[in-house]
């Protein structure tokens, strides 16, 4: 019940992760680690500073810690991690593009 409290106040009900067009899912992206704990308090802050990150290519922010890692090649999703959210940058379709393109050749 905690969580599912957490995830309405941080995003379901956040104008401002909704507003920005910030993609996000429940979950969390495991592996390719880049940068842990950074100083920001909600999930739009977290998908911000992704954005505003070359490398970065998911972010991730744990509601009950209120952390936010970045996530940049490799790795993937674990959609079963409920308290956390998880999201893609604007450049990762481009990147998951090129690497499909690199296994075809």
């Amino acid at each position: 019940m905690k969580i599912r409290a957490l995830k309405d106040e941080h995003v379901h009900k956040n104008r401002w992760l909704q507003d920005a067009g910030h993609h996000w899912t429940d979950g969390v992206w495991l592996y390719g680690d880049y940068r842990n704990n950074v100083e920001v308090h909600t999930p739009h802050e977290c998908a911000d500073e992704c954005e505003k990150d070359p490398k970065c290519l998911h972010w991730c922010f744990e509601l009950e810690k209120t952390r936010c890692d970045l996530r940049s090649e490799g790795g993937g999703l674990n959609s079963g991690a409920a308290h956390w959210v998880t999201g893609h940058s604007r450049r990762w379709a481009a990147y998951e593009k090129e690497l499909k393109r690199r296994q075809e050749l």
